[in-house]
């Protein structure tokens, strides 16, 4: 289960306890709508806090928390994908054979594209002078 992380004071600047409270709504709920409607605020009281430096602060390190845990948890779960997939190249349903033998091979091709296209990038990078 995902967890969001209390931060009390940023800097010099501290959240009130109702902006403390009201950052969980506003990262756990499916439209901005709905968070403010949790936290009990008005939406020009979210666009009032944004803002503040401290409170924008506070919501994109929690956000950025949230998104660190949910890549951890695929990263986690990527190995036992992977192997059901391949598990999949056993069937004798020749229609499951084939979407799985394409699936692979189309995991296959993005990755090593991405991997040309990011060898490409560093050697401009290089040639610019701004990369290692």
């Amino acid at each position: 289960m995902l967890s969001i992380h209390k931060t009390e004071q940023i800097g010099e600047k501290t959240l009130s306890k109702k902006q403390q409270d009201a950052i969980p709504h506003f990262l756990t709920n499916k439209t901005l709508t709905a968070g403010c409607k949790k936290a009990e605020i008005n939406r020009n009281t979210y666009y009032e806090w944004l803002k503040q430096p401290a409170f924008r602060a506070e919501l994109e390190q929690q956000r950025r928390a949230i998104t660190d845990e949910a890549y951890d948890l695929l990263g986690k779960s990527l190995k036992k994908a992977v192997q059901k997939l391949v598990k999949g190249l056993n069937s004798k349903d020749t229609r499951l054979l084939r979407l799985t033998a394409n699936d692979i091979i189309e995991h296959h091709l993005r990755i090593v594209g991405e991997q040309e296209l990011t060898e490409r990038l560093r050697a401009i990078e290089v040639k610019l002078g701004i990369g290692k």
